[in-house]
């Protein structure tokens, strides 16, 4: 048995980013019910990863499509946020 603890960092913006990904995956046409960023984590390198969960149920076809919809919301959602000079 490990007694090796591990402590999630999380960044307070990224989870406020997190709810408003939530709401443009609600607004996009191919949304499937249940699909949702849950969290977020500042990795090893300071980057933050975002997670998100998916109903069970999913055909390996409607997996996929939510798959592709939360990485199409969340490139955009950064796209949006690059600040140029």
């Amino acid at each position: 048995m490990s007694n090796t603890k591990h402590f999630v960092r999380i960044n307070p913006a990224a989870e406020a980013d997190a709810v408003k990904m939530n709401e443009i995956l609600r607004t996009d046409a191919d949304y499937i019910k249940g699909v949702e960023f849950t969290h977020s984590e500042v990795i090893e390198d300071g980057s933050v990863q975002f997670f998100y969960n998916h109903p069970e149920d999913l055909t390996p076809e409607q997996a996929t499509k939510a798959q592709l919809l939360v990485k199409k919301v969340y490139i955009d959602f950064m796209a949006s946020r690059i600040v140029t000079g």
